[in-house]
């Protein structure tokens, strides 16, 4: 089979890209019967790094226009036998419906895959974003999911047969085994921005380091200084590590010796970080936005966005509660075990792959 993915490719690292390198790994190890080619959407820019309004739409659209050429020549030449498109949504919407009606055009089947938990929110608000990804849904053949309310607001405008609803793997290979905890630690890990929730982490942790003078927080990722200068001026760095960028190995190190993962978002897809944290057998905070209320169901706590007093309740709870602590990170670990596993990913994605195959000739 003919496989062509279009989706971001690191670096730089994010859910998306990560997601395409552990498919990527995966098929090229494991399933010599499939021939992958990728078509890279990315940015070529960090989050941190920002985009100007030149940037997001004369850029993008030069890039979008050069992505269908490069997509009709891989029609033309390989032809594939299945195209499976990621989207981040916004105005990629616009570079999907382009690519998807290239697709038909070509009599391709197509997996339009949404990577972010908005959905639920966009049909609400019926914005133009709305209008644009439902048109690219009808577009497709196969629309993939990532979270449950995703899947159940698409039912209500998608035939049942076309739409599915598969979770982001994850390696546990690449993992280590989880490790002893050292010392009381909390650790944030991802881009240090405000859309991530730092700014209500460090409002929380105010309260909470007079309370536990022993406890540390430490904040892993990549961030702007002036950022960083911002979150200095308003809050107190008491106990506070702001730790940068680390390699991918290195994170994980000092994720598994804390207690407990924060991460409260304002948006979100599936992020792996949670996935990770899940692993490597951590009591998890996070907030109700994406897919995460599926993935901490019974194994982790959920707080609301925006939320500074809800996360530091939610925090209070687990830094006072060793038991409790322990119990979530136990439930936690046997979830992502038996559900996000990659070797059962992999196979929801097959079957996709392998029924949408034979569209053109059912």
């Amino acid at each position: 089979m003919r496989l062509c993915l279009i989706a971001p490719i690191p670096p730089p690292y994010g859910g998306i890209a990560n997601w395409t390198r552990l498919i990527s790994e995966h098929i090229e190890k494991k399933q010599q019967d499939i021939e992958l080619n990728i078509l890279d959407t990315g940015t070529g820019r960090r989050t941190t790094e920002g985009r100007s309004l030149w940037d997001r739409v004369v850029v993008s659209g030069i890039k979008m226009l050069g992505l269908k050429r490069r997509l009709i020549r891989e029609i033309k030449n390989k032809r594939p036998d299945v195209i499976h498109l990621t989207t981040s949504g916004s105005l990629g919407l616009i570079r999907d419906g382009l690519l998807l009606k290239t697709a038909r055009k070509n009599s391709i089947p197509t997996n339009y895959h949404i990577r972010y938990g908005r959905i639920p929110q966009l049909e609400k608000e019926h914005s133009g974003e709305w209008r644009y990804q439902l048109k690219a849904c009808r577009l497709a053949d196969r629309v993939i999911v990532i979270d449950s309310k995703s899947y159940a607001c698409l039912r209500h405008y998608l035939p049942e047969e076309k739409l599915s609803y598969v979770p982001n793997p994850i390696n546990l290979e690449e993992l280590p085994d989880p490790g002893e905890k050292r010392g009381r630690k909390i650790v944030f890990l991802g881009w240090v921005t405000r859309e991530k929730g730092t700014w209500e982490l460090l409002e929380a942790w105010q309260d909470l380091k007079q309370e536990y003078p022993d406890w540390i927080l430490e904040i892993i990722g990549p961030f702007q200084e002036d950022f960083a200068r911002t979150l200095k001026r308003k809050f107190s760095f008491e106990g506070v590590e702001l730790v940068g960028e680390l390699p991918h190995t290195q994170a994980i190190k000092r994720l598994n010796e804390a207690e407990i993962f924060v991460l409260p978002s304002h948006t979100e897809g599936f992020p792996n970080a949670v996935l990770e944290a899940m692993a490597l057998g951590k009591a998890v905070v996070a907030t109700r936005v994406g897919a995460i209320p599926d993935m901490l169901e019974n194994c982790g706590i959920l707080v609301e966005k925006h939320s500074p007093d809800n996360l530091r309740k939610a925090l209070d709870g687990l830094m006072d509660n060793a038991v409790l602590r322990q119990k979530l990170g136990d439930r936690a670990f046997v979830k992502v075990t038996n559900q996000y596993n990659l070797e059962k990913v992999i196979e929801l994605y097959n079957e996709i792959w392998r029924n949408n195959e034979t569209l053109c000739s059912a």
